[in-house]
Parts: C-alpha cells; structure tokens; sequence
C-alpha cells in the first residue's frame, strides 16, 4: 500500500485512486486525504491522450524486438515526441478541470 503525506494536515494516508468524468471524453484520476480530505488530482486524460499513449506503447514494444539501431533511434525519438505532448496535452486538461 503506497502511504503519502498530506500537504494541508501533514498526515499519512494510503492512495486510494478514483476515477471522475467530465463529460468529452475526459477523465480525472484523483485521490483525497481520508484525515482531511483535501483533494490530490494524479492526472487527468481524454480520448487524444490515450490515443497517444497506446501509440507510446505500440512503438516501445516495436523497438524491443527491432534489431536495427537506426530504427531503434527513429522509434525512441517519436516515442519521446509523443511523450512531451502527453505531457503537455495532460497539463493543459489538468488547468482546465482544475477552474470547474
């Protein structure tokens, strides 16, 4: 059981992750304290971001069996493209549930 510290009451607490929709395909992940219950948001996603990280994950398997190392090269450059607009794209979705 993974046990993190709360910022507003400073207890430990276990993660118990749960999962919000809010409508377009947009999901939030999220945990609360069970002392205070001041709210954690993980990471929110919709429909784009789970496209790409299924991509992310499709390429990853391909440069495990590929003997080529230029290949390799090419897949480890998309896939760390594709990493940095997760990032951002899951950034942005996180602002954007945060003001609702």
């Amino acid at each position: 059981m993974n046990l993190v510290n709360c910022d507003q009451c400073k207890k430990n607490f276990p993660i118990q992750p749960k999962e919000k929709k809010h409508g377009q395909g947009i999901k939030e992940t999220y945990f609360v304290c069970t002392h205070c219950k001041t709210r954690y948001t993980a990471y929110v996603t919709d429909q784009e971001v789970r496209r790409m990280q299924r991509q992310i994950q499709k390429l990853e398997k391909e440069s495990l069996f590929t003997k080529d190392n230029n290949k390799r090269l090419v897949l480890y450059s998309k896939v760390n493209r594709l990493k940095e607009e997760v990032l951002k794209r899951m950034n942005e979705l996180k602002e954007q549930v945060s003001k609702r």
